[in-house]
């Protein structure tokens, strides 16, 4: 019982933090160019795992797991940098619910090969929430039409297969893995700064919003890992892609935006897939 239990908190905790990531660095973004927003948020996460890192004492992975960690990097980088692109161009709207619905998918499908099947109530689970990841990012008819897709699929495809990378390393590593994945990621968004030119200086008042949403969400990716080496691939990587869910609750609670009617459906699904993904699997 308790085995079922602790990857589902791990899980839901890491959607919690990847949200309100999210949320915190939505409301930067306010004052601060995104690209800044990107840099500065990741740059902290990186210096925060380092440090969690030396005072752990944690040995340095092996070459397998050096290898996993910087694909992770590089996909995830892959994401960031697309992510990037499409709030350059104005179409977030349309991009995000894509990149949440492929995120989820894509270690879905794949831990089929990997790991076999689910047991059939968490199938129906992770299609609930699948569904319910897309609406609760805002899903509607634009995001069908829209000819900017490209752009949101390849950031899922980037974003999942992190999911599948980092949770490839061996269970005796933990901060190692996360600090050179997240070195990876960064190396990739100071490029793009560099090239962009676009990097502009956070003020006093931005400048703590963006380390909490790198703490933020290096605190996602970490409670993720957890619960991959707690659980299968699919369970943790669904769970953990529930965040855009928090990140919705969140703007309600705190800045008082009420969500559209789809976006409190995406909520509901989410909500509704959590029992039947706990399911154990056969």
């Amino acid at each position: 019982m308790l085995a079922d239990i602790i990857p589902l908190i791990f899980g839901l905790a890491s959607a919690f933090s990847w949200g309100s990531g999210d949320f915190v660095g939505g409301v930067a973004s306010k004052h601060v160019n995104v690209l800044t927003v990107v840099v500065v948020s990741q740059l902290s996460g990186l210096v925060t795992l380092m440090l969690l890192g030396l005072l752990a004492g944690e040995t340095f992975p092996d070459l397998g797991g050096l290898l996993w960690s910087g694909a992770a990097g590089l996909v995830g980088g892959m994401g960031l940098i697309t992510l990037y692109k499409a709030l350059a161009t104005g179409s977030m709207s349309v991009v995000a619910p894509l990149t949440g619905v492929v995120t989820a998918a894509v270690p879905v499908i794949l831990g089929l090969y990997l790991e076999g099947p689910p047991a059939i109530l968490q199938l129906l689970g992770f299609a609930l929430a699948i569904a319910g990841v897309g609406l609760a990012s805002g899903f509607d008819k634009s995001s069908i039409i829209s000819s900017k897709l490209t752009h949101g699929f390849v950031a899922g495809i980037g974003f999942g297969l992190f999911l599948v990378f980092i949770g490839q390393v061996d269970e005796t590593y933990f901060f190692w893995p996360l600090t050179i994945s997240r070195g990876i990621t960064v190396i990739s968004c100071f490029s793009l700064a560099f090239f962009s030119r676009k990097l502009s200086k956070p003020s006093r008042t931005t400048f703590p919003l963006l380390v909490l949403g790198g703490m933020l969400d290096t605190g996602g990716s970490g409670f993720y890992l957890l619960a991959r080496q707690a659980s299968r691939l699919d369970v943790s990587a669904v769970l953990s892609s529930l965040y855009p869910t928090a990140t919705v609750i969140l703007a309600y609670l705190i800045l008082g935006e009420t969500p559209k009617p789809t976006r409190v459906i995406g909520i509901a699904l989410s909500l509704a897939a959590i029992p039947l993904i706990k399911t154990p699997t056969p």
